[in-house]
């Protein structure tokens, strides 16, 4: 696999120990040849006192192998959950995720940039939208289950990120391109936290929305509509974590939205509940949010 520079130096180690359960997770930046496709990656090994938790979507595909217990993926229908043993891709999602792990968790993960698992991983980013599928069906079962046993022979938490980048470099190599108005769009789109419009951005590049839209669907996953309201909503929670209830409806308008109904509606949209429940409910991370 290509050798990469030593992460040590890019790493940062947390330690967590409170009534949500005992964990450590270690965040890695990426080095300077990952750092256009991947924001960064992690090892997280301990074990929650919940039983489920519900992961936001956050405008980002997230690629994850387990190297310990099994993992489960709640049915939002009630079925049985499905089981995750070895490695999976979480495409771009445009709700939440539901997840469990009853044994504890050893999981590292990597945080593509919007298009990072289309240049990386080189697949079609709209047939993983919204899905959560093994990396057997991305990459191959043989690179798929030589990546997992690669990282869990690494000796160290080091060595685990140096592995992994090494992996993620192949994908560089490989060439895959991003077209520079994907790359644009989303980057306008996350710097007005949603609040451009698309219509406007096609024109400044060029392009129809019908071509602009095919072309962010296909590298990024979701349309551009979506990756702005997305922004827009994390936008808003970060706002709504800091000011009080009753500046709700200046919040709304602040961060682009109609009014306070289409804040709350969209809340509901992408976190499955209404604004004072979400503030309510701990929180692990920006990201997650206990349910159970």
């Amino acid at each position: 696999m290509p050798e990469t520079d030593s992460p040590a130096g890019r790493v940062q180690i947390d330690r967590h120990d409170s009534v949500l359960g005992r964990w450590t997770e270690a965040v890695c930046l990426p080095g300077p040849e990952l750092a256009d496709h991947v924001e960064a990656t992690w090892l997280g090994d301990g074990h929650s006192a919940y039983r489920r938790d519900r992961i936001l979507p956050r405008g980002t595909s997230l690629l994850l192998i387990n190297l310990g217990p099994p993992q489960l993926l709640v049915d939002p229908g009630g079925g049985p959950p499905e089981v995750f043993r070895d490695a999976w891709v979480a495409g771009q999602q445009d709700t939440f995720l539901e997840t469990e792990a009853p044994e504890g968790a050893r999981l590292v993960g990597v945080v593509f940039r919007p298009w990072g698992a289309w240049s990386l991983l080189g697949w079609h980013q709209a047939d993983l939208a919204g899905e959560v599928v093994d990396l057997a069906a991305v990459v191959g079962d043989r690179e798929a289950r030589g990546l997992r046993e690669h990282l869990g022979d690494a000796g160290d938490t080091l060595e685990v990120f140096a592995r992994l980048e090494g992996w993620l470099l192949r994908g560089v190599a490989a060439g895959r391109g991003v077209h520079p108005a994907t790359r644009w769009t989303v980057d306008r789109l996350l710097a007005s936290f949603g609040s451009a419009r698309v219509d406007r951005l096609a024109e400044a590049a060029g392009y129809s929305r019908k071509y602009l839209t095919r072309l962010v669907r296909r590298e990024v996953g979701l349309p551009p509509k979506v990756v702005g309201r997305i922004a827009r909503f994390h936008h808003a929670v970060g706002r709504l974590r800091t000011s009080p209830p009753g500046s709700w409806s200046e919040v709304a308008v602040d961060c682009g939205f109609y009014d306070q109904s289409h804040l709350i509606q969209e809340i509901r949209a992408f976190a499955g509940c209404a604004p004072g429940e979400l503030l309510e409910r701990p929180a692990p991370d920006d990201y997650t949010l206990v349910v159970d």
